[in-house]
């Protein structure tokens, strides 16, 4: 939020007044953030296949219903038929158990980028499935801290902007004299390690619409 305005709770409409002050606004948005961060982790590959997809077909469900069956479970406890079915979800309930009874051991545990301790002094007695929310929220935190740091070095002597980071998504102000050079070493930056995303452009933030163009 700046000067009391949230802008992760902009109505579409709300967004048009944005423009860029360059040509264009390109937005990168990562497919299936929490999963693939999560996957890391875990060693568990879903490789170019789309997240939902992959755990769709695993549910033998739609993808509308694997996306509800994984973030219920993530953030909610894995059910026992989930486990049954999903190597993924055996590997993140690995995860949450060696994570919680290290906390409980050590009365601590460690960020995974920036090794920052998360006590169990400052954040109380926390369920396991609670203290791995925050392992992963944090650990989101520090990629896209990392991420950042690398874009803004690579637009120093760059017109193109990147003017808002929210979450799962990256937003810049391009300007066509960079060239799409600009465009796919960004997209680079932003997949390494096995991460997807997708691009969307438009002429102001309200009226954004996907483009393939730069693969």
């Amino acid at each position: 939020a700046i000067n009391n305005v949230n802008y992760a709770a902009l109505t579409k409409e709300q967004r048009k007044c944005f423009i860029p002050k360059n040509d264009m606004f390109v937005e990168f948005d990562f497919e299936s953030y929490h999963p693939r961060l999560i996957s890391k982790l875990i060693d568990y590959d879903f490789g170019d296949v789309y997240v939902y997809n992959k755990l769709a077909a695993d549910f033998n469900v739609s993808r509308d219903e694997a996306k509800n069956i994984t973030f219920q479970n993530l953030y909610g406890g894995i059910r026992k038929d989930v486990l049954k079915k999903s190597k993924f979800f055996e590997g993140v309930d690995g995860l949450v158990r060696i994570l919680y009874d290290e906390y409980i051991s050590k009365k601590f545990i460690k960020s995974h980028i920036y090794k920052r301790p998360m006590k169990l002094a400052n954040l109380g007695e926390l369920n396991p499935q609670k203290l791995f929310n925050y392992y992963i929220q944090s650990y989101e935190t520090e990629r896209n801290v990392t991420l950042l740091k690398k874009i803004h070095n690579y637009l120093l002597d760059r017109d193109t902007d990147i003017v808002l980071y929210n979450y799962d998504s990256f937003l810049f102000d391009y300007s066509k004299k960079d060239g799409k050079g600009l465009l796919r070493d960004v997209k680079g930056i932003l997949e390494d390690g096995g991460f997807m995303v997708k691009k969307k452009i438009g002429k102001n933030y309200g009226e954004m619409s996907e483009d393939t163009s730069i693969s």
